[in-house]
C-alpha cells in the first residue's frame, strides 16, 4: 500500500513538473521575442559594434601602356587609414531617429571586437590583384553576396579580413586591367573608360553591423596621378555621383600627352563622390617619333650610298674581267 501511494505521487509530481517546465520554456521564448522587438523598435538600446576607421588620404597612381597591341592600365592605390574607435573603446553615438541634438539624443556604444571585414569593388577583367596591409599580403576572396553598379559597369566585389585592427595602417591595392570601350549609351562621352570606385566598405558579421564607407567618418583627400604618354588626344575626368550613374565633369592639371593629376578634397564626408571615371578618345600609340622627317632623310641617304657602293663593286669586277680577257 505504501509503495502504491509513492508511485501515484511520483507520477503526479512528474506530470506537474513537465507542465511547469513547458510553461517556463514558453515564457522564456515570449520574453526573448519581446526583447528582440524592443531592441528593433527602440533606438535607445545600443548595439555592440566593430572598430570604426577612416581613410584620410587616398593616393592613386596609374600608368597606361601598350602590351601586345592592347592598352593596359597598371593601378596602385594606397589608403592611409586611422582607427577612430578601437577594440575596448566606448563612446556616445547619436540615436538613429533622433535629431534634437541634446544629451537624450545619444546612447553609449561599445567596441566589442578587433576584427574588420573589407568589401572592395574591382573591375571584372582585373589581373594580378594583390592586397597589402602595412606591407603584409592578405588573402582575398570573391564576395558572392552582391556587386557594385557604377558608371556603365557592374563591378564584382572581393573581401578580406583585418584582424587585429591596427591603430594606424595603410591598405595597398594593386591590379592591372585592359582598357575597355564605353558602352553604346556612353560612347558620346568618349571611346575608352577607366573607372576608380570610391566606395569600398567595412563591416562585420560578428557582431553583425551594417557596412560603412572607408571615407565616411572624417575629412578625406583623394589624389589621382595618371600617366597617359602619347596614348590619347583627348581626356576628360568625371566624378560619379550617388547611385553610380550621374556624372559631373572635373578639372585636372598636367598634359594629356604625359601625366594628368587631380585632387578631391572632402571636408564634408557626405559630398564624397561614388567614384571617378577617366574618359579618353583615340587611345592609340604613336608609332613614329617626332623626328620622322630627319629619320627618313637618313634612311634615304644610307640607301643611296649602298646603291653607289654596289654599282662601284660591279663596275670594278667588270673592269677586271675585261682586262683578263685582253691578256689572254
Amino acid at each position: 500500500m505504501k509503495n502504491l501511494l509513492w508511485i501515484v505521487c511520483f507520477r503526479f509530481n512528474s506530470g506537474k513538473m513537465k507542465r511547469i517546465l513547458g510553461i517556463s520554456i514558453l515564457l522564456c521564448l515570449v520574453l526573448t521575442a519581446l526583447l528582440f522587438s524592443l531592441c528593433a523598435a527602440n533606438p535607445e538600446i545600443a548595439p555592440n559594434i566593430p572598430p570604426i576607421v577612416n581613410v584620410d588620404n587616398m593616393q592613386t597612381n596609374a600608368k597606361i601602356s601598350s602590351i601586345n597591341g592592347q592598352l593596359w592600365a597598371k593601378v596602385d592605390i594606397d589608403y592611409k587609414t586611422y582607427t577612430i574607435h578601437g577594440f575596448g573603446d566606448s563612446y556616445l553615438a547619436q540615436k538613429k531617429y533622433s535629431y534634437t541634438g541634446d544629451n537624450s539624443s545619444y546612447i553609449k556604444v561599445q567596441v566589442v571586437s578587433n576584427r574588420l571585414e573589407a568589401h572592395y569593388p574591382y573591375p571584372l577583367n582585373a589581373e594580378n590583384l594583390t592586397v597589402n596591409v602595412n606591407n603584409q599580403t592578405l588573402q582575398w576572396q570573391i564576395d558572392n553576396k552582391g556587386f557594385c553598379h557604377i558608371f556603365d559597369s557592374n563591378l564584382q566585389e572581393i573581401n578580406w579580413t583585418i584582424e587585429p585592427v591596427p591603430e594606424d595602417f595603410v591598405v595597398h591595392v594593386h591590379y592591372e586591367q585592359p582598357l575597355q570601350n564605353t558602352s553604346v549609351g556612353s560612347q558620346y562621352l568618349g571611346e575608352y573608360a577607366l573607372v576608380f570606385p570610391l566606395i569600398p566598405r567595412y563591416g562585420s558579421t560578428y557582431p553583425p553591423y551594417p557596412l560603412y564607407s572607408w571615407l565616411s567618418y572624417g575629412t578625406t583627400t583623394a589624389s589621382f596621378t595618371i600617366g597617359v604618354d602619347n596614348y590619347a588626344n583627348e581626356v576628360k575626368v568625371y566624378s560619379i555621383d550617388g547611385g553610380g550613374g550621374g556624372l559631373t565633369e572635373m578639372s585636372y592639371s598636367g598634359n594629356i600627352n604625359s601625366t594628368i593629376a587631380m585632387q578631391i578634397p572632402n571636408a564634408n564626408v557626405r559630398s564624397i563622390p561614388y567614384g571617378v571615371v577617366i574618359i579618353a578618345n583615340s587611345l592609340t600609340e604613336s608609332i613614329l617619333p617626332t623626328s620622322v622627317p630627319e629619320f627618313s632623310w637618313l634612311v634615304n641617304v644610307s640607301l643611296l650610298l649602298s646603291l653607289f657602293s654596289v654599282a662601284a663593286i660591279l663596275k670594278h669586277r667588270k673592269t677586271i674581267k675585261l682586262k683578263q680577257q685582253e691578256e689572254t
